[in-house]
């Protein structure tokens, strides 16, 4: 976990992957484009942080060891909803290229899919879709 100084000229992202490999490329391609990065390896330590910092866009994993991504996401959305808060951006990073897995993330108000390895071209997208 990285819990990086708030600078309110950048946007602060929330990595939530445990994988660590991907995690690390994740947040070097981000903070590559100026953003501040904070990273979790599991859904609890990404709602725990939710709760103690805001961001601007959450990257997350679907297969996560305990609270999977999905689960995390109907979390975060209830949490957001019952502190009449305005909904963070979601996008799931997944390997799953299935269309059916596609649909549940959008049902359960994630914003977009991208299918894992996140590249440069995906992290400029990001930025310009969710961040400007």
């Amino acid at each position: 976990m990285t819990l990086s100084g708030a600078d309110p000229m950048k946007k602060h992202i929330l990595i939530v992957e445990d994988n660590h490999i991907a995690q690390l490329t994740e947040k070097a391609i981000l903070e590559n484009e100026g953003l501040i990065v904070d990273c979790a390896e599991s859904g609890e330590l990404a709602l725990s942080l939710i709760e103690k910092s805001h961001y601007d866009l959450i990257l997350m994993d679907l297969g996560l060891p305990g609270i999977d991504g999905i689960e995390t996401t109907k979390t975060i959305r209830a949490y957001e909803a019952k502190n009449k808060m305005v909904s963070v951006p979601i996008v799931a990073v997944t390997g799953n290229a299935d269309p059916s897995q596609h649909k549940l993330c959008t049902e359960v108000g994630m914003n977009a899919v991208i299918v894992k390895p996140l590249s440069l071209a995906n992290a400029k997208s990001l930025v310009s879709n969710y961040l400007h």
